[in-house]
């Protein structure tokens, strides 16, 4: 499968392929740093460049990644456990303890001047943010966010609500169906994907025939703009987000 042209991208420091990379042979250690480095590049805004170690050692996609590896559900925590060790011992990450809502906790960042700002910060008393949901954790569900990724564009917070809402309103294939739909007619965007929902539960769905749904959407956006040239109004709405 390849990647879609809207995906985003994770900054790899350079001397990582040159100084580390080749030394390293736990692909435990391997994938842990490298979910780190995406993990802090994807946090929110306003968060610090550092990660609570439950927040890191309990992501599911960090851990579906170690159980492929062919280690036991019950022995990914010492794998991973491990491989933070490995890694501070390599002064690759850098690791301090400091409150948070939840009480003391470990707090683990790349050896660089981001993470070390943000370890000294948090280490010093500032006020530790509430454990964040991350959206790399929707990964386990391809269904809807991953397709979304692949078929619409760049899974933003707003988005990724709305997302949970429409799963929680509609059946998981229409959502998967109105993506490709949306994404066949050169739609990318989910108030588009939405539309299509909306009307399949407002008219009707004709379930024997997804190729037709297509055809009916791209129908309609033609005529929506047919409507635009002549002075009138489309039918799709087009909500930026």
């Amino acid at each position: 499968m390849s990647y879609p042209d809207a995906a985003r991208r994770t900054p790899v420091p350079d001397l990582f392929f040159s100084r580390d990379l080749p030394e390293l042979s736990d692909p435990v250690a391997l994938k842990l740093l490298l979910h780190l480095l995406w993990r802090v590049h994807r946090r929110g805004r306003g968060r610090p460049a550092a990660l609570r170690e439950t927040e890191l050692l309990g992501d599911p996609v960090l851990r579906r990644g170690i159980t492929v590896l062919g280690y036991a559900p019950e022995a990914v925590d010492a794998a991973l456990t491990a491989a933070l060790g490995a890694l501070a011992r390599r002064g690759v990450l850098l690791v301090t303890h400091a409150a948070a809502p939840e009480g003391p906790t470990a707090w683990w960042a790349m050896a660089d001047r981001e993470g070390r700002t943000a370890l000294e910060r948090l280490a010093a008393g500032a006020e530790a943010p509430a454990a964040e949901h991350h959206l790399g954790d929707a990964a386990a569900r391809p269904n809807i966010y991953a397709l979304f990724e692949t078929n619409i564009g760049v899974l933003t917070p707003m988005v990724a609500e709305e997302l949970r809402e429409a799963e929680a309103a509609f059946a998981a294939d229409w959502i998967e169906d109105a993506m490709r739909s949306a994404a066949a007619n050169g739609v990318r965007k989910w108030s588009y994907v939405r539309a299509i929902l909306d009307r399949w539960r407002r008219d009707g769905r004709d379930d024997t025939a997804g190729g037709r749904e297509d055809r009916h959407e791209g129908h309609r956006r033609d005529a929506g703009r047919g409507g635009q040239a002549r002075g009138g109004h489309s039918i799709v709405p087009h909500i930026e987000y």
